[in-house]
């Protein structure tokens, strides 16, 4: 079927023309299917329709299981249609598809309600024995598509941007591909600049038609570029995880994708340029990720209820079939890749990812980062403990941004499990902190190592926030080691494990709190305080107005003349 066989129209109300579109397409028998969300939509195709409406199914579920395909499958064989008018997302269009697949006498129309962009494919996913089957067949293009950008002004935000960025996901694959038409790539760039800024306006703006109508433009030329081009890493992990573990289509895309887009772009120029020309960015995965973390949408495979048992089956099951991909991985580069998306851990082409030497317990099966990993003689290694809900990778960023002359410093991050060194409060019982808490002193045992094997150990600061403050500062006075310098951000040493600290005679420490810290009791920080200035050290006590528990602006310009 060619591409000019297709009946479009876009536009506000765009729904109203489905009946002539249909009629004038020689449609007489019409199957209405709907998520149930849409229902009354459905009904009011349905009155349009008239007597070419023989049935509406409204049970539509993610995925495209293979139970519903069935269930729609008796409506066809009882009611005969000629056509299938579908209402909703991917997955309302995948099941018309599934059964385009085997029924040659059924033709599709489409009216998308999210950004997903199916509707102008000839690729098909279904859900058989636990795993998504993908493929391609201009039997299953949709012949009549309606946008109609009212239709996705009900749409929540988070589903909105979701959705959007896995429309993002097919443009940016479609700019890699090992098979992309000229006409893809075209669609793929001109999509670039309408989906990144329609990220945050359907934030700001979800009911202005004008924000919606360039979202779904966007969407659309997304569509345009997926069916010219074949699919490469992040389709097949994203294809993984949604038939393995049943994880939302939508959300699950928007996840991977600043991981997948990282691991690629080293691989592909023409992507690279095609962000730096429409958006200016030069580092399109760390670029993305920030911009996803700012507007509240996660960044983390775990609050999709994956294990790191899932990752690891999620890798091995990603090998089954083989694929293109602009940058070949083995199955331990998949399985990083994964684990560190499960964690969250802010994805950079410059940051390597290293085993700390000797670690045993909770937190060493996760590797340390290194940034920048191309430094090879530094001026100075950071040290950096990241806090509870955190991960190594974002709390390097955080201080790198706020370092003059970040090139001539490295930060050292190691990471926790699970993002947190220990479950409990400062405040808790120490059992209930064990053994994650001694598995946390000794990752900072072996991180130390690893610092000072690169640089003397005055060269090395260590730097800690929350959580990683206050272990940083229990660790220091139980280890006899002896840093240039210490920043513990809104933190203090644990009670009942607090040592000595007069090997830290005349290093200078930066302690920085709020007044009305609400995690930090201010007598655990005063007392550790009065320990270090007993023990000599060069000790800034620094409290500030407020009960912000944050990185504070003394602490920055404490962290710049580190």
């Amino acid at each position: 079927m060619s591409t000019h066989d297709i009946r479009t129209a876009f536009g506000a109300g765009a729904r109203h023309q489905a009946a002539p579109l249909l009629a004038h397409a020689g449609a007489e028998r019409v199957l209405i299917l709907a998520q149930a969300r849409w229902t009354g939509l459905a009904a009011e195709l349905a009155g349009a329709l008239g007597a070419r409406h023989v049935a509406t199914f409204d049970r539509i579920t993610t995925q495209v299981p293979e139970g519903v395909v069935e269930a729609v499958r008796a409506l066809v064989e009882r009611h005969q249609p000629d056509w299938m008018l579908t209402v909703g997302g991917s997955s309302t269009i995948g099941v018309a598809k599934a059964l385009a697949l085997d029924i040659d006498a059924v033709q599709i129309a489409a009216i998308p309600t999210t950004y997903a962009g199916s509707e102008h494919t000839n690729i098909w996913g279904r859900l058989q024995g636990g795993h998504k089957r993908t493929g391609r067949d201009d039997r299953v293009r949709p012949r009549v598509v309606i946008h109609d950008p009212e239709l996705q002004q009900s749409l929540p935000v988070r589903a909105s941007q979701e959705s959007l960025l896995n429309a993002l996901a097919h443009s940016i694959e479609a700019l890699y591909a090992a098979n992309a038409t000229d006409a893809a790539r075209a669609a793929a760039r001109q999509s670039l600049p309408l989906l990144w800024n329609a990220l945050s306006a359907v934030a700001e703006a979800p009911t202005d038609p004008s924000v919606r109508s360039q979202a779904l433009r966007g969407a659309a030329l997304a569509s345009t570029a997926l069916d010219g081009a074949s699919m490469a890493l992040h389709h097949k992990l994203a294809h993984v995880l949604g038939g393995c573990f049943g994880t939302p289509h939508g959300a699950t895309h928007a996840t991977l994708l600043p991981y997948t887009l990282a691991f690629n772009q080293s691989a592909a120029p023409e992507l690279c340029a095609a962000f730096e020309q429409t958006l200016g960015i030069t580092d399109p995965g760390s670029a993305l990720y920030d911009r996803m973390r700012a507007l509240g949408l996660s960044v983390s495979l775990s609050d999709l209820g994956l294990s790191t048992h899932d990752v690891e089956q999620a890798a091995t099951h990603a090998l089954e079939q083989t694929y293109p991909n602009p940058k070949p991985f083995t199955r331990d580069d998949l399985a990083g890749l994964l684990h560190g998306a499960r964690l969250g851990r802010r994805p950079t082409p410059r940051t390597a990812r290293v085993a700390l030497p000797n670690l045993q317990g909770v937190h060493a099966a996760e590797p340390a980062s290194l940034w920048p990993a191309d430094t090879t003689a530094p001026q100075t290694v950071v040290l950096a403990v990241h806090g509870r809900g955190a991960n190594a990778d974002r709390f390097i960023a955080q201080l790198a941004a706020r370092v003059p002359h970040a090139s001539q410093v490295q930060f050292l991050a190691p990471q926790a499990a699970l993002n947190r060194w220990y479950p409990k409060g400062m405040a808790a019982p120490l059992a209930d902190n064990q053994p994650d808490l001694d598995d946390a002193l000794a990752a900072l045992d072996a991180a130390w190592c690893t610092a000072t094997a690169r640089v003397n150990a005055a060269q090395v600061v260590v730097c800690g926030f929350s959580q990683g403050a206050c272990l940083a500062l229990t660790w220091l006075s139980q280890r006899k080691v002896r840093p240039g310098a210490v920043l513990a951000l809104s933190g203090a040493a644990l009670p009942g494990l607090a040592g000595d600290f007069s090997h830290l005679r005349g290093v200078p420490v930066h302690l920085g709190i709020s007044v009305d810290d609400p995690w930090v009791p201010q007598e655990l920080w005063s007392d550790t305080a009065r320990a270090l200035l007993s023990a000599g050290a060069q000790v800034a006590p620094t409290r500030v107005p407020g009960h912000a528990h944050q990185i504070h602006p003394p602490d920055v310009r404490a962290l710049a003349n580190a």
